[in-house]
């Protein structure tokens, strides 16, 4: 039986772009578009996917010293994988199974502190109709309302729509300056390209 899995854990600070002020609530093509590519840039950024900041928080003085006088992240978000939904009927034969409750609420000590105000557990599940994202929200009950909360992951879900609508546009994706790291070009000047001489991604 194998308990657990390698990962790496690392603040990461994400700016999608300014919202609609006219309806915030309100995701448009060009609003997407622009905040899948901003983001897409800032997580390309992070040095080796971030798996060097925990060697660096715990062993170098200099980086531990600045770590230690910022702000503590207040949401943590893991994703687990993609891999077959389970069958709740089955008959427990597979070779082997995911248990994602493992680690989750009701194996924990209620006294134990909790990393993140909110903690935002994503796979992605195989299922018949096709691949389906799950989320598994969890936080202390002493700090947030479950309203807040609902109203938080209703926002999510509406903008995690809103990508996935947007990504079957044909005009969808694009390069962006990571993509062509021989040159030097800012997603300005790429769009301009993009639109004297068309081209996708």
């Amino acid at each position: 039986r194998t308990v657990g899995w390698f990962t790496s854990l690392y603040p990461v600070l994400l700016d999608p772009g300014p919202l609609d002020p006219r309806d915030p609530a309100r995701f448009d093509a060009g609003l997407v578009d622009r905040a899948v590519k901003r983001v897409k840039e800032q997580l390309r950024a992070v040095p080796d996917h971030g798996i060097g900041h925990g060697v660096l928080h715990r062993l170098d003085p200099g980086a531990r010293a600045r770590r230690d006088g910022a702000a503590e992240p207040q949401i943590g978000f893991n994703y687990l994988g993609r891999y077959a939904a389970q069958d709740p009927a089955g008959d427990g034969d597979a070779d082997w199974q995911v248990v994602l409750d493992g680690g989750g609420p009701a194996a924990q000590d209620r006294d134990m502190p909790v990393h993140h105000v909110l903690d935002i557990n994503a796979h992605t599940e195989d299922r018949p109709g096709g691949p389906r994202l799950v989320t598994r929200w969890t936080w202390p009950a002493g700090l947030l309302d479950e309203e807040d909360v609902a109203a938080l992951a209703d926002a999510f879900d509406r903008a995690l729509t809103a990508i996935a609508e947007h990504a079957e546009r044909p005009d969808a994706g694009g390069w962006t300056p990571s993509d062509l790291p021989l040159v030097s070009l800012d997603q300005n000047q790429l769009d301009r390209l993009k639109n004297k001489w068309g081209g996708r991604k």
